[in-house]
């Protein structure tokens, strides 16, 4: 689902006449976790449920005849798919520190470190802009 959706949605829900609106979440550091969470976990699972779907059915089997229970059986397929499972967490930590859409949309213009950041930097071009 594209960024700017996701934002739009959140966006009408956080409002002050949003169902969520009393929470006053809207332009808050909360928001954009809940927004980047909301993006990047179709992508997490997806890769996760593709992974444990291809793992060896062999291992299945093996561990209902040596009487290993759901849980025991879910924590060793894990175990054997454990890099894959690796490469979606860090698949959907890139989609997520790559986005700025949703975050921009829902976080504003929170104080803090990133304005501060920024100030070099735009005077910088300023100055390069004046002197050009």
């Amino acid at each position: 689902m594209p960024t700017v959706v996701i934002g739009l949605l959140l966006y009408g829900l956080f409002s002050r006449m949003g169902p969520l609106g009393e929470l006053g979440l809207l332009y808050t550091q909360s928001a954009m976790i809940i927004a980047q969470s909301i993006l990047i976990f179709p992508i997490m699972m997806n890769l996760t449920l593709v992974t444990v779907n291809t793992a060896d059915p062999r291992l299945i089997l093996t561990l209902q005849s040596l009487g290993a229970d759901k849980w025991q059986q879910c924590f060793q397929v894990l175990k054997a798919v454990r890099l894959a499972v690796l490469v979606a967490i860090l698949t959907g930590f890139g989609r997520a520190i790559g986005e700025v859409g949703a975050a921009m949309m829902l976080g504003g213009n929170i104080e803090g470190l990133p304005p501060l950041h920024w100030k070099p930097v735009k005077a910088n071009l300023n100055w390069h802009w004046r002197s050009a």
